[in-house]
């Protein structure tokens, strides 16, 4: 990907900063719709968040309402992206398990699946019996699970690669290894995008850069609440099939909750558990709040680990073949923000997304994109509005 252009454009109707799953989908659908846009990506596509995440398009780990409307909706266009996008995205359909581990945490399930129920999503409530059956490898101390069929799991490199692909084939300018400097604005419009080796002239820039999204609206003087969350990950080598579907702890539903007060920086963890087509185990994930710090820890390798094997005894049986880390993008009401700048209508969020950024990237791009063309207005995104947070 990082020799499709090897030049800058001088100039590009949108400009999308950021190369992972949420810019690329971005520029993809401007692209099929026919505008002229330029995705500039410092290092290489996926190569940032995107390249340590999980997989998985998870339904039930959404509560109802707006989050869980987008990945209803994100997951709808995942379905049919492989055939649209021309590749191999590694798209499964096995459905997800919510698994509880003690009476307490089974009501929380239950109660999540009812609620969750009448939001229209699929779900089950499974006896420990039943989860067994369904999933043998389970331990024997599991009280009860949840269970929805429609929970997915994707590729997230492979799904950012086609995306990017597919807009260069639709005449989109995809521009690796070049890191943007600084954005020019005269009064309340942007004028261009600074990069290592020139400008590029633009009245609209898209800001898909993740947890790094904060540093390039600041070139701006537009200062946006995300702070980077470190999530720590293993894979193991290959191996016989042990998963049908993925299975998450419901431990994960608290980990996943954003902490208050002096718990800000406590590291949490909940388990996040699928295997690969090739039969690599990917198990997640810890949560905390470190900065940009992308480094793996003892204490987080250790609980992960820990929390594998209790949950998936014959997990010990296999070989850790690396642990990585990523960040996620963090708001503090765990809302993506989308949506114009305020007293920067050129400055376009689409960021925040916590640990949903691969689920959430197709309706993410479809609806920046229908947003620069006119197709709905901010009214539309209100739940997302950037400005949300000055009230």
């Amino acid at each position: 990907m990082s020799h499709m252009i090897v030049t800058l454009p001088k100039c590009a109707d949108v400009v999308v900063v950021g190369g992972g799953v949420v810019g690329t989908a971005i520029t993809y659908y401007l692209a099929a719709y026919g505008v002229d846009v330029c995705l500039l990506e410092r290092d290489d596509i996926a190569s940032g968040t995107s390249s340590a995440a999980a997989s998985g398009v998870s339904l039930q780990t959404k509560p109802p309402g707006p989050k869980q409307d987008l990945a209803r909706a994100s997951l709808k266009l995942l379905r049919a992206l492989a055939t649209e996008l021309e590749a191999d995205i590694e798209f499964v359909n096995d459905g997800g398990m919510l698994v509880a581990e003690t009476e307490e945490e089974f009501d929380l399930i239950q109660q999540e699946a009812e609620a969750a129920a009448q939001a229209g999503v699929d779900m089950s409530v499974l006896s420990a019996a039943e989860a067994r059956a369904q999933q043998p490898e389970l331990a024997r101390h599991v009280v009860g699970a949840t269970f929805c069929p429609d929970d997915s799991t994707v590729n997230p490199y492979l799904l950012a690669l086609a995306f990017a692909r597919a807009a260069s084939r639709l005449g989109a300018k995809i521009v690796t290894g070049f890191p943007v400097t600084g954005l020019e604005r005269h009064g309340e419009n942007i004028a261009s995008v600074q990069t290592s080796d020139g400008a590029v002239a633009t009245a609209t820039v898209v800001n898909a850069a993740g947890p790094w999204a904060p540093i390039l609206a600041e070139m701006a003087g537009a200062p946006l609440p995300i702070t980077p969350r470190k999530g720590e990950l293993f894979v193991t080598t290959p191996g016989p099939a042990l998963l049908r579907g993925t299975v998450i702890s419901a431990s994960y539903l608290l980990s996943k909750a954003l902490p208050s007060g002096q718990d800000q920086n406590r590291m949490t963890v909940g388990l996040w558990a699928g295997q690969t087509r090739r039969g690599n185990l990917l198990i997640g994930s810890t949560r905390e709040f470190s900065g940009y710090d992308r480094s793996n820890t003892d204490d987080g390798m250790r609980a992960l680990m820990a929390q594998a094997v209790r949950l998936i005894p014959a997990a010990a049986n296999r070989h850790v073949l690396r642990f990585y880390a990523g960040l996620r993008p963090s708001t503090p009401d765990g809302l993506p923000i989308f949506g114009r700048a305020p007293g920067l209508p050129g400055l376009i969020y689409a960021n925040g997304h916590e640990g949903d950024g691969v689920a959430l990237s197709p309706i993410t791009g479809q609806l920046i994109a229908d947003l620069l063309t006119t197709r709905i207005s901010a009214d539309d995104l209100a739940p997302f509005r950037p400005d949300r947070f000055q009230e």
